[in-house]
């Protein structure tokens, strides 16, 4: 069996305004194989902790009432930092995978 490919990062644009005000740190966009699979939430000024947490593109079957093709799961992993999430992350690549039926776009912000 293939090794997987860990997953990769992309910083999604800047707040700018007021909206910056309480969002200075950019979330990230988390890719597998060149594609959008989720992304890390940036804490914000109206957090009640400065954690950062990760939200991954789910699949799930279509239905008339949520025609959407997947749904966002929010991981219970959290931490202080961008880069122990982005460590962390490339770490569990293959477990998350496994656990996890991703749903891949193209879509970029």
């Amino acid at each position: 069996m293939a090794k997987v490919k860990a997953f990769t990062f992309k910083n999604m644009a800047k707040a700018t305004g007021l909206m910056a005000l309480g969002n200075h740190i950019p979330n990230v966009t988390i890719k597998h194989e060149g594609k959008r699979v989720g992304w890390i939430d940036s804490p914000k000024a109206q957090s009640k902790t400065d954690d950062f947490s990760v939200y991954l593109c789910v699949k799930k079957e279509k239905t008339k009432e949520d025609p959407a093709p997947f749904k966002n799961v929010k991981l219970k992993m959290r931490t202080n930092t961008l880069e122990e999430m982005k460590v962390w992350l490339k770490a569990n690549t293959e477990s998350i995978m496994k656990h996890y039926d991703l749903y891949k776009t193209d879509m970029d912000e």
